[in-house]
Formats: C-alpha cells, sequence, structure tokens
C-alpha cells in the first residue's frame, strides 16, 4: 500500500533509529526533534494520523516502562553499555500486546509534554511517557517507499570513554561501526580518515581500528536482520577546534564547513543516502 508523505514522514522517524522515541516529540513546532524538515501536521491532524496509523497497524504506541527498556534510563543520558557492544531495541514485547492509544490519550500526552518544556525546553521525559515505534508491517512500507539500498547502510554508535585527563577540547570514544559489507567499511574510514584531516573541519580526528568481526545473524535495525553482517572497532581522539572561538570567528568556520561536508558527500559513495532522498515527486 502506498503510504502518504505524512505516514511516511512519522515511520521515516521512527526507522532510522534504534533508541525509544516519546510520542510527544512529533507535535514539537520545530525541527529541532529530529533534524529533518517538520511534517507541517497541526495538532488535531497529528493525533488522527495516529490514530489512523495504529489502526491500520503501521505504528505502536506504547507506555514506556523502565523494566521494558532498562538500557535508556533517559533521554539526556548516555546509553550504558559495555565497550565493543553495539545496542539495538528489541521491541517484540510491544509488538507482541499492542495497545490501542485513542486521541484523548494522545493529545493530554501532547499537553503534559508542553508544559514539561516550559520548564526545560530541551529535556524530554521518557520514563512512564507514550512512545512509538513502526510494526513490522510499517517498517517493510517504509522500505519499499524509500527504495532502500542495504548495502549503503552503516551504524555508527559510539561509547564516551574517561576523558578526564584530556585538554577540553579534545575528546576520546570507543566507536562500533556495522555495515552489510567488509567494503563498505573500508570505504568509511577512508572516508573518516580523509575529513578527519579535512583543513576546514570543525574537529581533526585521529583513528584506530581493530578487528573486523562477521556476525551471523546480523540485526540491522530493530525491524530488520539479515544472515550476516560485519561490525568494527575503532578508537578516536579527537581535537575539536571551534571551542572556545569568538561568534564571528565560529560563523566563518561553519561556512567552510558546509562546504567542504558538501563535497564530500558529492566525492565519496559511501555517503550517498542509503535510502532515496526523496519518495515523492515533488520533493
Amino acid at each position: 500500500m502506498q503510504l502518504s508523505r505524512e505516514e511516511f514522514w512519522i515511520l521515516d522517524t521512527t526507522t532510522r533509529s534504534n533508541f525509544v522515541i516519546p510520542l510527544s516529540l512529533l507535535n514539537f513546532p520545530d525541527t529541532i526533534a529530529f533534524n529533518k524538515p517538520y511534517h507541517n501536521l497541526t495538532t488535531e491532524q497529528l493525533v488522527d494520523l495516529l490514530e489512523f496509523m495504529q489502526k491500520q497497524g503501521d505504528l505502536v504506541v506504547f507506555r514506556y516502562e523502565k523494566e521494558l527498556f532498562p538500557e535508556c534510563k533517559a533521554m539526556d543520558a548516555a546509553p550504558q553499555r559495555a565497550p565493543w557492544v553495539r545496542d539495538v531495541v528489541d521491541f517484540t514485547p510491544v509488538w507482541e500486546y499492542p495497545v490501542f492509544y485513542p486521541r484523548a490519550t494522545i493529545i493530554k500526552e501532547f499537553a503534559i509534554a508542553d508544559e514539561e518544556r516550559k520548564e526545560n525546553p530541551i529535556g524530554t521525559r521518557v520514563i512512564d511517557a507514550l512512545c512509538f515505534c513502526a510494526t513490522r508491517q510499517g517498517a517493510e512500507k517504509w522500505e519499499e517507499t524509500a527504495q532502500v539500498d542495504w548495502n549503503k547502510y552503516l551504524d555508527d554508535g559510539f561509547s564516551l570513554i574517561d576523558d578526564a585527563d584530556l585538554a577540553e577540547n579534545q575528546s576520546l570514544w570507543i566507536g562500533r561501526a556495522a555495515t552489510l559489507s567488509e567494503q563498505t567499511l573500508d570505504a568509511y574510514f577512508d572516508w573518516k580518515t580523509r575529513w578527519g584531516a579535512h583543513p576546514d573541519s570543525r574537529e581533526t580526528s585521529y583513528f584506530r581500528r581493530y578487528h573486523t568481526e562477521r556476525i551471523a545473524p546480523w540485526k540491522a535495525t530493530y525491524w530488520k536482520t539479515f544472515s550476516e553482517g560485519f561490525e568494527c572497532d575503532y578508537l578516536q581522539y579527537t581535537v575539536h577546534r571551534t571551542r572556545g572561538m569568538h561568534k564571528a570567528e565560529y560563523e566563518r568556520y561553519q561556512v567552510f564547513w558546509e562546504q567542504s561536508w558538501s563535497e564530500h558527500h558529492a566525492l565519496f559513495d559511501w555517503c550517498n543516502r542509503w535510502t532515496k532522498d526523496s519518495p515523492f515527486a515533488d520533493g
């Protein structure tokens, strides 16, 4: 079944994520929450759509419980995990026992979130909040509409390690990159090495890549599993050039960075989107 632009927007938000997402973020009046163009729905229209997508079986709305997702204590806290372990959230419990949430409950959830945002504009409650994820059916519809090229898919998570002894403008972390093929990993680290040394980059990074591991079966996302995939650990040391800059100097740097980022997108194949830029004719 063909998805509408608005249905695709909502599914695109959750199918790309391996985190528990509060439902109220969909009603943010800007692009901050998901770093992409806004869906342009009114609150009433959004609530109607969420009701419809639940009834269609494309979306699951659920009440977050600490016991269900113990690895996500709060949105503003770093995930607690051991190094060299890649986290992929398991939504099987909410898939198996879905609960329908009517419009009155969703509207109340939005109102509570609005009040909380007045006190903490950048924080969003997760514990006891309504959250959402795609169903397998919804994810498959999204996959078909987005025209996914899984050979270009890459998941790169990281775990900050103790950098207390480093200077203020430096950071150190352990990363784990995951892809469908070793070739994509090679291309990715080639890009990271080049980008880390780019003169217009806002930061300079140095990488030490460790072993590449074949995973079988390999869970690419919470809803997609392949017979095998590859994951690679690496250590990254970064010097952040823009920390401590005055505003005018930072703005000039930002212009250079945006230009060089566009150049890198054009030069390196791994940067190409793993989904169609826009599945709709008019963007």
